[in-house]
Formats: C-alpha cells, sequence, structure tokens
C-alpha cells in the first residue's frame, strides 16, 4: 500500500499531467483556429432550442429569452407578428434565425422596418430554426406558421443538406438532420447541460474528447474524397422535395424567394482577394464543400424557379462580391450585423424590382 506522502505525491503528479494536458490543448485550439477556445461561437450549441416528438426532432424554445435572443410564446424569434397578419414569412436555418446576433441584428428584423417605413401591409415573421435542413424548414412551416398565418410571400433558405452531405458523405440519408450530433446527447443528460457547457466552452481537453462521437460517425463512411454519390443524392432529394413542397395547395398563389446559398468568400468577381480573407486560411480546406457542391445546389434552385411560376431565384452572390466581405460575415456563412443589413435592403429591392411587395396589399410600394 503506498502511504500517504506518496499517494499525495501521485495526485499531484496526476493533476500536473492533466494541467499540462490541457495547456497543450488550449494551445492547439489557438493554433489551429486562430483564437482560444473561450473566444469561440458554439453555432450548433444554442439554449434557444428544445426536443419535439415529430420530424422537426427540435424547434426553438417557447418563451425563451437571453441577452441577444427572444423567443416568443408561438416559438417565433421576436418580434414576431400578430396571428392572422399578413406575413412576408422566411423559413430556414441558422441563416435566417441570426446566429451570433441580436433580435433586431437579423436580416428578418431589418427587413421587416424596411418594409413598415415604406407603408407596407406585410409583416415579417421570421420562421427560421439553427441547424435546419430543408425538411425541416418546410415541417416547420407546415407545424407552426401555417396554422396561425396565411403567408402572402415566402423566402426560403436553407443549406445544412450541403454540410450533412459534406460530414456523412456515403452516410447521407434524406433523414439525415444534425439532431443526433449536436443535440440529443445534452437532451439525454438535461440536469448537467450547463456543466457541460461550461466544460465544452473552456476546456480544450473536454472540447478534443467530445468530437469522439463526430470520429466514430466519420469512420462509418468513406474517405473524404468520395464526395460524388451522395452529393448527387442530395441535390436530387432538395429538387425533389422542393418541387412536392412548392406544388401544395397551401402554397397555391403564394410567390416563392429560393434565396442561393453565399459563403464568406468571393464568388463571382474579385477572387483574387480571397487569399486575403481572414477566414479563408481556417475554412478552404475542401473545394467540394467551398466550390462545386454550392455551386451544384445553386444551380437546383435556379432550375426549380426557372420551372415553377411564381417561384424566384434569389442571388446574392455578386451583390455580396460588391462589399468588402470580410465584413459582412462571422464565419464560414453567418452573417454579421452589418451583412444582414446589407443582405435585407438587397433582398428588398429584389422583392421590389419583382412586383412582389404588393401581394395581398392595395396599390405598390416606392422602389429602392
Amino acid at each position: 500500500m503506498p502511504s500517504r506522502s506518496e499517494k499525495i505525491l501521485i495526485a499531484a503528479s496526476l493533476a500536473l499531467a492533466v494541467l499540462l494536458a490541457e495547456a497543450l490543448c488550449q494551445l492547439n485550439y489557438k493554433l489551429r483556429e486562430g483564437h482560444w477556445l473561450a473566444q469561440a461561437k458554439h453555432t450548433f450549441y444554442v439554449n434557444c432550442v428544445m426536443p419535439v416528438a415529430d420530424a422537426r426532432e427540435y424547434t426553438l424554445r417557447p418563451g425563451y429569452r437571453d441577452r441577444s435572443v427572444t423567443v416568443d410564446a408561438m416559438g417565433f424569434r421576436e418580434p414576431a407578428p400578430a396571428p392572422g397578419s399578413k406575413t412576408l414569412c422566411l423559413i430556414g436555418d441558422s441563416i435566417i434565425f441570426g446566429v451570433d446576433v441580436a433580435d433586431e441584428e437579423s436580416y428578418p428584423s431589418a427587413l421587416g422596418r424596411l418594409l413598415a417605413s415604406q407603408g407596407s401591409c406585410l409583416r415579417v415573421l421570421n420562421a427560421g430554426v439553427p441547424s435546419y435542413n430543408l425538411s425541416q424548414a418546410f415541417l416547420r412551416l407546415h407545424a407552426d406558421v401555417l396554422p396561425r398565418y396565411r403567408p402572402r410571400l415566402l423566402v426560403v433558405e436553407a443549406f445544412n443538406d450541403i454540410a450533412l452531405a459534406a460530414y456523412y458523405k456515403q452516410g447521407w440519408t434524406a433523414e439525415r438532420t444534425w439532431s443526433d450530433l449536436r443535440w440529443k446527447p445534452l437532451w439525454r443528460l438535461r440536469l448537467v447541460e450547463p456543466l457541460l457547457r461550461g466544460l465544452r466552452d473552456n476546456l480544450a481537453s473536454f472540447y478534443y474528447l467530445s468530437q469522439l462521437s463526430r470520429l466514430r460517425h466519420a469512420s462509418r463512411v468513406d474517405d473524404i474524397s468520395d464526395y460524388d454519390d451522395p452529393a448527387d443524392k442530395m441535390l436530387g432529394h432538395v429538387e425533389s422535395l422542393l418541387s412536392r413542397e412548392l406544388s401544395l395547395p397551401e402554397l397555391k398563389g403564394v410567390p416563392v424567394v429560393l434565396v442561393a446559398c453565399d459563403p464568406f468568400y468571393y464568388q463571382t468577381a474579385r477572387r483574387g482577394k480571397n487569399e486575403g480573407l481572414p477566414l479563408w486560411r481556417r475554412y478552404n480546406k475542401s473545394g467540394f464543400t467551398t466550390g462545386r457542391l454550392i455551386s451544384k445546389y445553386n444551380d437546383v434552385l435556379r432550375k426549380v424557379a426557372a420551372r415553377r411560376s411564381g417561384t424566384y431565384f434569389f442571388d446574392s452572390r455578386s451583390i455580396m462580391d460588391a462589399t468588402e466581405r470580410s465584413r459582412m460575415y462571422l464565419d464560414f456563412v453567418h452573417l454579421s450585423a452589418e451583412g444582414n443589413t446589407v443582405m435585407a435592403e438587397a433582398l428588398y429591392r429584389f422583392l421590389s424590382r419583382n412586383d412582389l411587395l404588393a401581394t395581398g396589399c392595395a396599390g405598390r410600394l416606392p422602389r429602392r
């Protein structure tokens, strides 16, 4: 049996080893990501969601409030219009929701202020939910929006299908969501969730250990270069899903705007500036993810819009390329407060140019 002094020495040695391992993990994270772990923005791990017992799997938590996010009693990010209002409804993921910006800084909120300033009868409804794919976005439309509102105009922007296909590769299916990887483990441990969040967000060693589940998922599928088959399946799924949903009676006569996937880098002009963007080195790790697949995805949106009367493709890429993109984005695809303002103004001009803002209203609004 070790003596008391030997036990103390062993314990001290173990503690020192743990501290050294944590220091090395923190340094590795800093070198890889360019900032300390405590400064990271954890997009997927947000407190404003809760599980639901249907195919959506999770949705916004009614009545949630923190320093920047307010969710009303119906489960929509504020400011939400009163039920029965004539609405311009935006469905989609964290881009629509406005991750890491305040309620009034999301682009649905900025668009709502623009419409109000021009005397529009339309009220803007932000129905985005972080991490939703396209299927979940339409499920939310049917479960939460249509029972309360009759949208006069629908804007769709959901790109997690791209990320899911890139991550799961040959393991991708049309039913894939981020639920298993991002949410369910925390729900199963609801009582200790605050502690786990604190450990994950501040201890690099715990952060890396938490990635083991992701490594297990990745090991089940083929090499990272094997993208084409799941990508083609995903693109076919998106095309058929849009065609089916937009032909439903509930959306008959409702103009629909499909918004392009528009990441942080220059795409249609000024491409020479890309390598100087602060985020380029961090995110430009796969030409598939940052180029070819996103371009194909946008081609699908354009094709669907051309095929269905009353459907429009809003391509924001050239608009963002005319800006200083490094100020417009917080990360790979999420917009800063300034980026959201630019997007709202560009979308307003697009809607006005196509005479969509008079839908369900008397008269026309001024063009900008």
